[in-house]
């Protein structure tokens, strides 16, 4: 989740499925910054939610407000994040599978 207050500070959380559905020794995109969340006050923020690992690899968040500074919209960094995951991510699975 990511918020914007009356003076235009941003703000984000995020958080895991719990407990409940965690493996031993797994760690989610939730506690690595950059992957499950993303705040810069000057530019924006984004937030992500899927399968963590796959998060991970592209660093999600993170991707998509550098993207943001370089002046493409949400919309489109969104979209470049799509590809950037699906040429690096999806195409690995559909080898190794």
């Amino acid at each position: 989740m990511v918020a914007m207050d009356s003076r235009g500070n941003l703000g984000g959380a995020c958080t895991t499925s719990g407990l409940a559905y965690k493996m031993h020794g797994r760690v989610g995109d939730s506690p690595v910054i950059g992957a499950g969340l993303f705040v810069d006050n000057e530019i924006g923020a984004a937030a992500a939610t899927g399968v963590g690992e796959e998060v991970i690899r592209v660093v999600g968040s993170h991707l998509v407000v550098e993207l943001m500074r370089q002046g493409f919209s949400p919309t489109e960094a969104c979209k470049k994040l799509w590809n950037a995951y699906y040429n690096t991510v999806l195409k690995t699975y559909r080898i190794h599978r």
